[in-house]
């Protein structure tokens, strides 16, 4: 199993620096031209989709809840973060980085989630 996270990281390095490479200067053209732009004239430039809505989710019906409770021991305060805003950060489980975090994560043999961000 290690082979094949050290195999995805690879693949994941090596797609992120065949990418198209970052302009600044056309970026800093960008924010010169733009610097008084409303977030309406910026959506109409770059519409996004609508953000989830503020439902509270009832956790019981979650995938691996349990599972991930009974490893974390989720506070009272953050279940119910998670409950509301369908994710939680957590102070009290930080890492140094995100792949400490993944790290912690493959340990306890919990589901995992990677974001473009990651």
């Amino acid at each position: 199993m290690k082979a094949y996270i050290h195999l995805f990281l690879f693949l994941v390095i090596i797609s992120i620096s065949n990418s198209q490479e970052f302009d600044i200067k056309k970026y800093k053209e960008f924010l010169s031209k733009n610097k008084d732009m409303s977030p309406g004239q910026l959506n109409v430039m770059y519409p996004s989709t609508k953000f989830y809505s503020k439902n509270s989710t009832n956790l019981d019906n979650v995938d691996f809840y349990p599972l991930i409770n009974s490893k974390y021991k989720l506070t009272t305060d953050e279940k119910q973060l998670l409950s509301n805003n369908g994710f939680v950060v957590s102070e009290r489980l930080k890492q140094l980085n995100f792949l400490q975090s993944f790290l912690d994560i493959y340990h306890k043999d919990l589901p995992v989630y990677v974001s473009s961000d990651a």
